[in-house]
């Protein structure tokens, strides 16, 4: 080829290999779970009891993990709510999870959708009408659908203080009730997300027995006209959970399992918590089990 048409050849645009488009960034974890905190009343009176849900709402598909004990894998969802000085509040109560198990047997518990974390507050006997209270919630999640991502988020709240309720005419105290009744859906909802006291269901029994393996502990547990049909423990640091054996022959008793990692003493007080869920004859059923039995085995 001539030097001309080298020369001529070098003038052309040399063509590039067609770019690809950037990739797209990573979901945020702050942005999956919205947080916001509500109360089941738009003021408060001194001395009563009200309570705060605080709404993690989780993108569709996506999932967090419960605040109790996560499972296998992933990590507890953190809320944190603080009051004013002065104010009682309980632990944060999160709703029953759901179980997932993935390949290779890995059992987790998880959240979906909206999600309610219940904690119950007790305001002052000296706090003064015409006075506001700030409440605050903080919360610390990792939310996944195919891979995970960590997130946090946080929301405030103020509330006023209106006059006792004894101050007023008794027909006026009704009507000062309904109204300052809030977010009534909501907080519907959320109650029915909480796992029932064992006493609300007749009969469901919890007993204690000895194990001839040392440093297991066994629950029996009885429920009539119920089946059991899940249990999901709280993390303990001092004790693991084995495992929950339904009665073949007869599905309304029970065992839970426990091991503790150190043998318990004659003086130890054995605590055992989480949810346990039943087949009703109306439908599923859920009971908080927090038992505790004194004196060791």
């Amino acid at each position: 080829m001539s030097a001309l048409c080298l020369l001529f050849l070098g003038l052309l645009p040399q063509q590039r290999p067609p770019s690809r488009p950037p990739a797209p960034p990573p979901p945020d974890g702050n942005k999956l779970v919205q947080v916001s905190l509500l109360a089941d009343r738009s003021q408060l009176v001194p001395g009563e009891s009200f309570l705060l849900a605080t709404r993690l709402k989780v993108t569709p598909r996506w999932h967090i993990y419960w605040g109790e004990n996560p499972g296998d894998s992933g990590l507890p969802t953190s809320v944190e709510v603080t009051t004013p000085e002065g104010f009682g509040q309980s632990p944060p109560r999160f709703p029953v999870p759901t179980r997932h198990v993935e390949p290779g047997d890995i059992v987790t518990f998880q959240h979906e959708g909206d999600v309610y974390v219940l904690t119950q507050c007790t305001v002052p006997k000296d706090a003064k009408p015409g006075e506001s209270f700030e409440f605050g919630v903080e919360s610390d999640w990792l939310v996944c659908i195919e891979q995970c991502y960590p997130g946090r988020g946080a929301a405030r709240l103020t509330l006023p203080v209106a006059a006792p309720v004894g101050a007023q005419g008794s027909a006026q105290a009704g009507e000062f009730e309904k109204q300052r009744l809030t977010h009534l859906e909501e907080f519907r909802t959320a109650r029915a997300q909480q796992p029932l006291a064992m006493s609300q269901r007749v009969g469901l029994a919890v007993t204690l027995v000895p194990d001839p393996k040392r440093g297991h502990h066994i629950l029996e547990l009885v429920a009539p006209q119920a089946k059991f049909t899940d249990f999901f423990p709280r993390s303990e640091e001092d004790v693991d959970f084995e495992g929950l054996a339904v009665d073949p022959m007869d599905a309304s008793k029970a065992r839970l399992r426990w091991r503790f990692k150190q043998p318990p003493t004659e003086d130890t007080s054995l605590s055992f918590y989480g949810i346990l869920s039943l087949q009703g004859e109306k439908g599923p059923e859920h009971y908080a089990l927090h038992s505790r039995f004194e004196g060791g085995e």
